[in-house]
């Protein structure tokens, strides 16, 4: 699908003379519930973003539209 991609992007983005900062093609795979991953590994990869300092307990909250909360604000360290 990346080659199809591509070759959208090379062939029609400047045969219409458009831009290909501005313009681009891209599937949307998202409904496609066979190419997501699964609930547990959504949750590990924030385990270990929270884990690692990256984030926040609080912004892993917000993604799932939790409140924040008091002891969420900080990143841990190590």
């Amino acid at each position: 699908m990346r080659l199809i991609e591509d070759c959208l992007n090379r062939s029609l983005i400047s045969a219409f003379g458009l831009s290909s900062v501005e313009y681009r093609f891209k599937f949307d795979l998202s409904t496609i519930e066979a190419l997501g991953d699964s609930e547990d590994s959504k949750v590990a990869r924030e385990v270990s973003l929270v884990n690692a300092g990256v984030m926040t307990p609080n912004e892993v909250r917000a993604r799932h539209g939790l409140e924040a909360e008091e002891w969420g604000a900080t990143a841990r360290v190590g």
